[in-house]
């Protein structure tokens, strides 16, 4: 019984993942805004908030200079941004599997600016000792890669 009712809270919780993009308005980054106009939109909706939302990147370490970028210019006109990954973002490239035990989408997902993400079903395939050893490896890694990168 409470079997079923965790995988029912689960699924809610994938539901309102998936239906995150439909019921939240998003922000587009603007890169011409001048300093005036810029001010008077801070001054006229201070309640606003702007998420943004990947999921399924499936190890395209690739995209993350395009993901930068729209983080880097949304973050100029809202710096409270925040930026959310809905998981699975290991496994489909060769990368995961060249760089299985280094983290490389949690380490890349730090440098650009992401906030929360969450697991999907692929950060499962190397099972839950794959998993641990991942998600050991970035954290361990975090502090060097501070460093490094600054």
């Amino acid at each position: 019984m409470l079997k079923r009712i965790l995988i029912g809270i689960l699924c809610i919780i994938v539901a309102a993942c998936m239906l995150l993009p439909a019921v939240l308005t998003f922000a587009e980054p603007v890169g011409d805004m001048s300093q005036e106009d810029e001010t008077k939109e801070e001054k006229s909706d201070s309640n606003r908030l702007t998420v943004l939302f990947e999921h399924d990147m499936h190890s395209h370490l690739e995209r993350f200079p395009q993901i930068a970028t729209v983080i880097k210019e949304t973050k100029k006109v809202d710096p409270d941004t925040i930026v959310l990954d809905g998981g699975d973002f290991s496994m489909g490239t060769p990368y995961q599997t060249i760089f299985r035990n280094e983290a490389a989408e949690l380490r890349m997902m730090g440098f650009v600016g992401f906030d929360v993400t969450t697991l999907g079903n692929h950060e499962f395939d190397y099972r839950p000792q794959g998993l641990a050893d991942m998600l050991n490896r970035a954290v361990a890694a975090s502090q060097e890669d501070r460093i490094n990168f600054d």
